[in-house]
């Protein structure tokens, strides 16, 4: 711990510090709950896009075979407008 003068006007500037520790605290304890909810509402959300996405593969996997095939789709038979 700091080592703290014993005259008086330190002792004005810690009871200033106090006084201002104790004012804002409450505030910045609220704002550090709301980024805590924040960041469990982004992780939810994280885990619903990662289930999705590997639902989605899976319903690839059945035409990963299809599309896999040499020489089926040649340029002139199979061509992407968009």
């Amino acid at each position: 711990m700091a080592k703290v003068k014993l005259t008086k006007n330190e002792l004005k500037k810690q009871k200033d510090s106090l006084k201002m520790y104790k004012r804002y605290l409450p505030t910045l304890i609220l704002k550090k709950q709301q980024l805590q909810a924040e960041i469990r509402t982004t992780e939810i959300r994280l885990e619903e896009l990662m289930d999705e996405k590997k639902r989605i593969d899976e319903s690839f996997k059945s035409w990963i075979g299809v599309f896999g095939e040499k020489g089926v789709f040649t340029p002139d038979i199979l061509k992407i407008t968009e």
